[in-house]
């Protein structure tokens, strides 16, 4: 719309842009689920990152309370989808963070084994891992179950535990069966009444409801625990059928009820297929997990039309799996995505792009108009994700398959704007969709001198004058270009203008906003580790993809090295005889791939030393007192310092053959004092490393 007291008119884009002139973004439509073809729409109201929308079980209030938690659908048996527990929806109770799944019903029958052995050599624990698990699940569900480790534990010797099982059985396999311990363990939503009482006479057995499960056929059927028999090596342990915990003749056949640990970093997606209860509990759910040979890339920019609030993402699709992608989904999170959801990001939108997938296409969504283009990349971040979604009857209880999240850059507008000789208005539907998308009143105040100014006031009312724009002739020839100026704060830049003629051709003036630092590395330490090596270690920082370690060496401020696994760095060249400061700086690339880093909260200091020895015990031994450690790592010899009884401190002796030193002048009468310390060396000096807690004894 031209205004009426212009003379002379020319066209004019303004171009919204992040700095790295980097495409828009995607949207999304409230949508609930719904079902069709019997299976759910996946969208942000079912479907959560990893395991958080999975509540861990309740505690039971009784003994014979009914389990009561969460459900998910992972695998088949017998070409039926098999319902678990979770036990717990996230645990490191068995190495790594994993989601701790139990059958919810007894699958089958079999005897533990033939003759006397145990979990870790019977025949039921071969058939688990290996025709249970090579029948029951995908190859691709074979490589998100992770092995589960369980090394040590103990039950009080006087306890039911200790006098029916003996001690906890160990496990080191994917596919198990609980233990006596896990399958009375509260937070798994399990009674800690094993069903007995100590009474005079011994144990009296009562039920245990809570521990119950049925067969397929609705049957309560006892099954197998891997916990073996404290008095009799031809039994195991099993669940009765009134829940109390007791042993059974291995050769006998039982019920079994398979667990497992998934690694939820290859766990995207929980989203419930049937939705919890006002408690939280009862939900069932289905999984989303990574499919590395899906592999989305956004090849060009992302276009963004103002008119239809809608999104163009170009996406071309690569890797072994990905013809069997049916879906492409646009996912906005409250934090930048991390494997397994390490930093608790939240869905904040999640849904369907419009179109049918293609390996080459151009799919769009509508972004949604309550988040503020200002806030890309800091206050939400955007990505793609393309997936094999499950389909057909089961497919609400089969697993679904999916692209490792594909982050949208910050994205472009441009709104076309007519320039006249003294002054301009953007239409209502330009100056109202450059405010939509910032979601911010700002203000942009004048560059540069009276006769060459430049103004942009978003508090005003959008018909009102809010882009100006008086030089101070305009006539046909050179466009001059517009000075550099401060915008609250940030800088702006503005391109050189084009030699035109005016009404001939088209120009742009390009807003480029900073990119913003990533928060300052937090809680950082630094230990010695061994001959030349420092251990640092911090706290981790939101939406960063690695961390930058820098250190000051004898005076030498320098790059050290680099992480993307984690929040900790070994530095293998460290000093040993001085001390090496360090700073470490979360980091991030934008678009054109540089690397912007943040800050670090102090720098830390340590020399590269062998670590103090730990484990140090002294025995004594026929004339003389013997003292054992534990070895530290890098180091190339020990020396003993101590204090025989009237004496002072000072060298005893050492040895460069092994984790073990014999005092032969120690008293028998009073007790002598130790400490061992290693040492490594560098040329000829001999450099010690920490100081260990002391010991004391006395020779027979």
């Amino acid at each position: 719309m031209k205004d009426s007291r212009t003379k002379k008119a020319k066209i004019v884009s303004v171009i919204l842009a992040a700095a790295m002139s980097i495409p828009l973004i995607p949207v999304v439509k409230n949508k609930t689920a719904v079902f069709a073809d019997g299976a759910t729409t996946k969208d942000q109201s079912n479907t959560k990152l990893c395991s958080s929308g999975i509540s861990a079980p309740k505690a039971p209030k009784s003994k014979d309370a009914a389990w009561t938690g969460n459900y998910v659908w992972f695998g088949t048996y017998g070409n039926n989808p098999v319902k678990y527990r979770v036990l717990a929806p996230r645990t490191s109770d068995f190495g790594g963070s994993t989601m701790l799944l139990d059958s919810d019903q007894i699958l089958f029958s079999m005897k533990f084994a033939s003759h006397m052995e145990d979990w870790n050599s019977c025949y039921l624990k071969a058939y688990l891992n290996e025709t249970f698990y090579d029948t029951s699940f995908t190859d691709q569900e074979k490589t998100v179950i992770k092995k589960s480790l369980v090394t040590d534990g103990m039950y009080p010797s006087s306890s039911y535990f200790g006098t029916t099982f003996g001690a906890p059985v160990y496990v080191g396999e994917k596919i198990f069966l609980l233990d006596a311990g896990e399958i009375t363990t509260e937070k798994y939503g399990y009674t800690s009444d094993p069903g007995a009482d100590l009474i005079s006479s011994g144990w009296a057995i009562h039920t245990a409801q809570n521990h119950v499960k049925k067969d397929k056929s609705g049957n309560e059927s006892q099954y197998w625990l891997r916990a073996k028999s404290a008095n009799d090596s031809a039994k195991a342990g099993i669940v009765s059928t009134s829940g109390y915990l007791t042993t059974a003749a291995k050769s006998e056949n039982k019920g079994v009820a398979p667990a497992l640990n998934i690694d939820r970093r290859q766990l995207l997606f929980d989203t419930a297929v049937k939705a919890p209860d006002e408690n939280s509990f009862n939900g069932e759910y289905k999984l989303t997990f990574i499919d590395e040979e899906i592999k989305p890339e956004l090849p060009s920019t992302v276009t963004y039309t103002t008119e239809t609030n809608t999104v163009r993402v170009p996406l071309v699709t690569e890797g072994n799996h990905s013809n069997q992608a049916n879906r492409v989904s646009y996912l906005i999170l409250s934090s930048k995505y991390a494997p397994g959801n390490a930093n608790g990001a939240s869905v904040m939108y999640y849904g369907e792009f419009d179109g049918t997938y293609e390996l080459n296409y151009k799919p769009t969504f509508t972004f949604p108009m309550d988040l503020a283009l200002a806030g890309w990349g800091k206050d939400y971040y955007v990505y793609v994700v393309v997936e094999n979604v499950a389909t057909g009857e089961n497919a609400d209880h089969l697993s679904d398959y999916a692209s490792e999240p594909v982050e949208i850059p910050m994205p472009c507008l441009t709104v076309g704007i007519d320039v006249y000789e003294k002054d301009t208005r953007l239409t209502a539907w330009q100056g109202s969709a450059i405010k939509q998308l910032l979601k911010s009143d700002l203000v942009y105040s004048k560059a540069g001198d009276e006769e060459n100014s430049y103004v942009i006031d978003l508090d005003k009312d959008l018909t009102a004058d809010i882009l100006y724009w008086k030089p101070s002739s305009f006539s046909m020839g050179l466009v001059k270009k517009l000075p550099t100026c401060s915008i609250s704060g940030k800088k702006v830049f503005y391109p050189d203008f084009a030699d035109t003629t005016l009404g001939t051709k088209y120009n742009s003036i390009t807003f480029r906003f900073p990119d913003p630092k990533p928060d300052t590395v937090t809680g950082l330490k630094a230990v010695s580790a061994g001959k030349n090596k420092v251990k640092l270690t911090w706290d981790a920082v939101e939406g960063v993809e690695g961390y930058l370690v820098y250190a000051q060496k004898k005076g030498q401020y320098g790059y050290v090295g680099m992480t993307t696994k984690g929040t900790t760095f070994t530095d293998t060249k460290a000093l040993d005889t001085e001390y090496n400061f360090y700073w470490v700086f979360g980091y991030y690339k934008n678009s054109e791939g540089k690397m912007i880093p943040g800050g670090c909260e102090k720098y830390v200091y340590a020399k590269g030393v062998c670590l103090a020895v730990t484990g140090l015990k002294a025995s004594s031994v026929s004339g003389g007192v013997k003292l054992t450690w534990n070895a530290s790592e890098g180091a190339e010899g020990y020396l003993v310092y101590g204090i025989h009884p009237g004496g002072s401190y000072g060298y005893i002796g050492m040895t460069t053959k092994g984790t073990t030193f014999t005092d032969k002048k120690a008293s028998k009468t009073d007790w002598n004092f130790y400490w061992v310390f290693p040492y490594h060396k560098n040329g000829d000096t001999m450099v010690v490393g920490g100081t260990p807690k002391y010991v004391y004894g006395k020779a027979k």
